[in-house]
């Protein structure tokens, strides 16, 4: 999400790795002084500390477990569940008190939702591309599955294409 609203050409767009920097909160503060928009997708942005108040916020709804099992392989260590429990009641009351924008994961991948996005972060749909879209779509499916780039008929016509130059 933050690398396709950074397309945006009034938009700097960021992920976790804001957070390396000891003043990140700052740091976000003076980038929005030079850019219009300025997006932080970060997992932690629910913490009272990261939430900026007037922000728009949109909330990724995952089922709990693969979020959980997705976290400890980003961090490759297990989570204990307690803590974990303890991060998801924050998340809800984070989001009784802000009303975001609620996206499921699933669906997160579909032309019309990174649209739906598009338009609640900046307002209109203003440079929003659908062939820029669908090409994230592309590569998202082609990061976690690959066998859909590979199946034995687009082998086929690659390697026809290929053996007539």
């Amino acid at each position: 999400v933050a690398t396709f609203l950074a397309l945006h050409p009034e938009c700097v767009s960021f992920h976790e790795l804001i957070t390396k920097n000891e003043n990140y909160r700052n740091k976000l503060i003076e980038l929005n002084k030079i850019h219009k928009f300025v997006i932080d997708s970060s997992t932690y942005g629910f913490l009272p500390q990261s939430t900026f108040e007037q922000s728009k916020k949109v909330y990724l709804a995952r089922n709990i477990w693969e979020s959980k099992k997705s976290a400890e392989a980003a961090l490759n260590v297990p989570i204990d569940e307690k803590v974990y429990f303890e991060y998801l009641w924050e998340i809800k009351q984070w989001r009784a008190k802000y009303e975001p924008l609620t996206i499921r994961f699933e669906e997160l991948f579909e032309v019309k939702t990174l649209k739906r996005i598009w338009i609640y972060c900046f307002g209109n749909e203003d440079y929003f591309m659908e062939e820029k879209a669908e090409h994230f779509i592309d590569m998202n499916i082609q990061t976690n599955h690959p066998e859909v780039i590979f199946e034995k008929t687009i082998l086929e016509r690659i390697n026809k294409q290929l053996c007539q130059h």
